[in-house]
């Protein structure tokens, strides 16, 4: 800011309460963006050039996301060096500097602003038209004196070492590393490598340090001596130097005062997932020395407000929208590891993990990618969630339809498909686990829940003439409609005979038996319910009600999905309070699953193994469509009814449609929709206590969490 404004012939002087070669607490990293806007850097400035950027997950998942053109690299710095670089250029365009001098007091007298130095050696006295505030994340007094409101908002607290190992081991010698642990969830470790030394750190938000009561500095010593990875390239190295800082983790609301701005850390436009601010420190000098000069030549303080909008709108669009949510991915060490891993295969989220570390692009795009990529990360953790029990359920499966006739060919083609996930087999089982009930008979109940579902599927797939099922052709494609019928009613008839099976038990009594009964038929004539007015809403294009839509998933889905943990309840002996408490964690849960399973068809369907735009061309309810209408314009409804319903629906058409829900926030909409009925769902499951099973049960809400959790600003 000061080489600007001294370069075009104001005079400037540049006040720092320090000495100008101080050694900030800083990892020194430049991003890729710094370079391309701003130049490059002179080579006595660069500690290192760095062509990649390494990301270990907290369980030692390690992506090396290679810089993808030859032409460019990042690079690490110095402080003491690259700021004394700065100081020189500001300093040859006119600037002048004084050190160790504290602002103590600032009055304003018309278009003057008097300030109040302690220098040291008695008070110091300037006068300006226009004072900058640069003075870094610890300036709040200086901000309030600006009579800016600077509320006590989230911070980033750190704590790094300077090692000097004997030498930098070769995978350090043009790379980066962030690592992720588990014992850190808000924050992450960085090994910077320079010349001679290693700049290796640790940051938190200040939040998780009190709630998760860490040590930063026992976590960090503890990082550099046992990290299975990191420990090998430090152990051992001296500590040079130790310091530490905070980092404000959000914009102030005001950005400028009357003949006063804030810039940088001051102004709280550090990024929110990794921190750095170096880069957004010279972005908003740039953006604020354009309207200071007109301000300075006119006295007009709406150059100066106007310095505050611009900035806002760049640095909210550009990146902060978007981090407040990208990071809630880095903090779930179970969706980090997921994507970590699939980044290693998928080119798209290795671009967006690039995007977010370099910021050569806006964060909207890496958002984007991550957004539907996820989808396919919660199906695949939900897959997972069944892992325990799929080999018990999958054994009862393949003894249900042995004859060799063509219909239970027919049926097991789709019902032992190993891509299905046996999610309400598994949740029957683990709510029976939940009340300590007799495995065996739990499983060979699960398995009536999981023909039922399986049935609908067949009927619901010829309804919505669907052309893959689990990634493969439904079974009205490839033999016919009447073949698929029939054999979606053959394993309907089949629950009745496995329900049979459950009475021979000798712990199943008879009043077990007809409650289930009675719970097996009540959730299958809701899902009926429920099928026939989805497909109703759609044929009268009924989009005008979140109540309606609401409702209707709740009988289509979440009826069966509580039935078959109501029937876990039941058959291991659970109270009727404990039997009407799980009856609604299991519908909520339903709910929460379908609205997350709806934003499949435009978003990430191919990623779940499902037929992509299906929904759109039915014409289905969804919270995007019902959303989008309500806040559309009429031209933007329009546009979306073409679409909606339209068998010949083209890709150029559903792309209008996503940005027209991405534009009225309907995705984020949706998300934050699921994430209620997930909440609720939590809150029944609170009731009982800690245990095995609980746990398991959690597991699979935080899976569907993260979706939901996407969703908030």
């Amino acid at each position: 800011m000061a080489y600007r404004l001294a370069n075009d012939g104001f005079d400037v002087l540049v006040v720092e309460k320090d000495r100008l070669d101080r050694e900030k607490p800083c990892g020194g990293g430049i991003q890729i963006q710094e370079l391309v806007e701003f130049g490059p850097l002179p080579k006595q400035v660069i500690e290192r050039r760095i062509f990649s950027c390494r990301i270990t997950s907290p369980e030692n998942k390690v992506f090396d996301n290679k810089i993808p053109r030859a032409d460019q690299f990042a690079v690490t710095v110095r402080r003491s060096v690259y700021d004394r670089y700065l100081q020189e250029r500001a300093s040859q365009a006119g600037a002048e500097f004084l050190s160790n001098s504290m602002v103590k007091e600032i009055r304003r007298r018309g278009p003057v602003i008097s300030i109040r130095l302690d220098t040291g050696q008695g008070p110091h006295f300037l006068k300006t038209r226009l004072l900058v505030n640069a003075a870094g994340s610890t300036a709040s007094n200086l901000t309030k004196m600006l009579g800016i409101k600077d509320p006590a908002g989230e911070i980033c607290v750190t704590y790094h070492h300077w090692l000097k190992p004997k030498r930098i081991v070769n995978s350090l010698k043009d790379s980066i590393e962030f690592y992720y642990l588990k014992e850190n969830p808000e924050g992450y470790v960085w090994i910077f490598p320079q010349k001679d030394i290693l700049s290796v750190g640790i940051g938190a938000t200040a939040e998780s340090i009190r709630k998760n009561k860490i040590n930063l500095k026992d976590l960090l010593t503890d990082f550099i001596e046992n990290h299975p990875l990191a420990s090998k390239k430090l152990r051992g190295a001296p500590i040079v130097k130790t310091d530490g800082g905070i980092i404000k983790m959000g914009m102030l609301p005001q950005l400028w005062s009357p003949s006063c701005i804030v810039l940088g850390d001051a102004a709280g436009l550090a990024n929110l997932v990794h921190g750095g601010g170096i880069y957004h420190a010279r972005k908003s000098a740039l953006i604020a020395s354009k309207h200071c000069r007109k301000f300075l030549k006119t006295g007009d303080q709406a150059c100066l407000k106007e310095y505050d909008r611009q900035a806002r709108e760049f640095f909210e669009n550009y990146e902060m929208r978007w981090d407040r949510k990208i990071r809630r991915i880095f903090w779930n060490p179970r969706t980090l590891d997921h994507v970590i891993e699939k980044a290693r295969e998928d080119k798209q989220i290795s671009e967006a993990l690039f995007i977010i570390i370099n910021s050569t692009r806006s964060h909207e795009v890496a958002y984007r990618i991550l957004e539907k990529k996820l989808l396919g990360i919660i199906y695949s953790q939900l897959d997972q969630q069944g892992d325990t029990y799929k080999e018990a359920i999958n054994t009862g499966l393949r003894a249900v339809f042995k004859k060799k006739t063509a219909l239970h060919t027919y049926a097991n083609e789709i019902l032992l498909n190993n891509k299905a996930k046996r999610l309400r087999a598994s949740l029957s089982i683990l709510v029976s686990e939940l009340f300590h009930g007799d495995k065996n008979v739990a499983v060979n109940f699960s398995l009536v829940y999981e023909l039922f579902h399986t049935a609908s599927l067949v009927h619901d797939d010829i309804m919505d003439h669907a052309g893959k099922r689990r990634g493969i052709k439904t079974l009205h494609v490839k033999y016919g409609l009447t073949p698929a019928i029939i054999t979606g009613d053959l394993m309907l008839a089949r629950c009745y005979a496995l329900m049979a099976q459950a009475a021979d038990s000798p712990l199943v009594s008879k009043d077990q038996l007809l409650k289930l009964q009675r719970i097996i038929g009540d959730s299958g004539e809701d899902c009926c319910i429920g099928q026939l007015q989805d497909i109703r809403m759609a044929e009268k294009k009924q989009y005008g009600s979140i109540k309606n839509y609401l409702k209707m998933i709740e009988l289509k889905t979440g009826s069966l999905i509580e039935g078959a943990v109501t029937g876990g309840a039941v058959i291991a002996g659970a109270s009727r309070d404990q039997t009407a408490i799980i009856s609604r964690f299991g519908r909520n849960l339903g709910v929460a699953f379908q609205i997350v399973d709806d934003s499949l068809d435009l978003l990430g369907g191919a990623s779940a193994n499902k037929s992509v735009m299906n929904d759109l061309k039915q014409g289905k309810a969804t919270p995007m469509l019902i959303y989008s209408r309500k806040k559309a314009n009429q031209e933007e409804k329009e546009r979306i009814m073409r679409a909606v319903g339209n068998p010949d629906v083209t890709k150029i058409m559903v792309k209008d449609v996503i940005s027209l829900y991405q534009k009225y926030n309907a995705i984020a909409y949706a998300q934050e929709l699921s994430l209620t009925y997930v909440e609720k769902a939590q809150e029944e499951l609170a009731h009982f206590p800690v245990s095995p099973a609980r746990n398991k049960l959690e597991d699979i809400l935080d899976v569907l969490r993260i979706w939901g959790m996407l969703g908030k600003s």
